[in-house]
């Protein structure tokens, strides 16, 4: 990775349970990181609340266990370096899927509000019990933070098969639409193209998709840095199957001026099937001068013209 202000990390662990010695093994191997992102962590708010460490302050968001489970599902935890103490901040968390970290005053940084999710996959049962449309959610929180003209990184498992679909308006062009006012931009301008090992898309790759569009968030994987011209695969399963589900989403505009690295690591026994993402940001990302405008005033005038899709 590039010298960077800030080295984040991301992994679906698979369980961390009461085996505090998994999560131990966890910071050693990414203690040189500044935030360590975890997801899939089944913890509860007992034990969560109870997890205490020299070098990095805890933040977690876990869900309710149900009533016929035999033990907590889903979980996010978040663990930032303490030299970072002051520079963070919880925002807006709404749904426990998704946890929204504000990091300020690091170097000469704009605000960066990094959210960390974790979807469960289509057919599990607690999408009828949170009975709530997350993709929506998620779009909402990204337009209103753009408007508070903070750079978003989103990262984690959505677990949403994209192939190569576009993940931005296809010939979008403001000379042949509705007439729009001198601040619209054209969706994507000078990003690369997307590439992914895993060809298949299904019904939550759709509905990731449709949110980078209404969001102005767009897939890092596949496109920048180590993994451009790749999109490694970043779920390997017992039974053979190989897939692309865990993804770090930036704001166009963010990518070129903060994001200075990525890479899809290698498989680690700490995670039974996923690989880590590793990324980094700096005051000045690599990617070149690109201009990219958005706010949720642009948002509502894109949904006039593109009324089938839903934020």
């Amino acid at each position: 990775m590039n010298t960077a202000l800030l080295n984040i990390v991301f992994l679906n662990v698979n369980g961390l349970g009461r085996r505090a010695s998994k999560l131990e093994l966890i910071l050693k191997d990414y203690e040189d990181k500044d935030v360590i992102c975890l997801c899939e962590t089944w913890l509860n708010d007992d034990v969560a609340s109870s997890l205490s460490y020299d070098q990095f302050d805890v933040y977690y968001s876990n869900r309710p266990i149900t009533r016929r489970a035999r033990r907590s599902s889903g979980g996010l935890l978040c663990l930032v370096n303490k030299r970072l103490k002051n520079c963070v901040t919880v925002i807006n968390n709404t749904h426990v899927d998704i946890l929204w970290l504000k990091l300020d005053n690091i170097g000469n940084l704009n605000p960066i509000c990094l959210g960390l999710v974790y979807i469960s996959p289509e057919d599990s049962s607690w999408h009828a019990i949170s009975n709530i449309d997350l993709h929506r959610v998620i779009a909402r929180q990204i337009g209103y933070y753009h408007d508070q003209e903070y750079d978003c990184l989103v990262v984690g498992d959505f677990n949403g098969r994209t192939g190569i679909l576009p993940d931005y308006v296809e010939h979008d062009n403001n000379s042949i639409h509705l007439p729009l006012d001198n601040q619209y931009t054209v969706d994507v301008g000078d990003m690369p193209p997307r590439h992914s090992e895993d060809s298949i898309v299904n019904n939550f790759g759709h509905a990731l998709l449709d949110m980078c569009k209404v969001s102005g968030v767009h897939i890092v994987n596949g496109r920048y840095f180590n993994d451009r011209h790749q999109g490694l695969h970043t779920c390997h399963t017992s039974n053979g199957g190989h897939s692309v589900v865990d993804y770090l989403l930036c704001t166009t505009h963010s990518t070129a001026s903060i994001l200075s690295g990525f890479e899809v690591g290698d498989m680690t026994t700490l995670s039974a099937d996923h690989c880590p993402l590793l990324f980094a940001v700096s005051s000045h990302g690599v990617m070149g001068d690109l201009q990219y405008w958005w706010n949720e005033a642009c948002n509502q005038k894109r949904l006039v013209f593109r009324h089938h899709i839903q934020v």
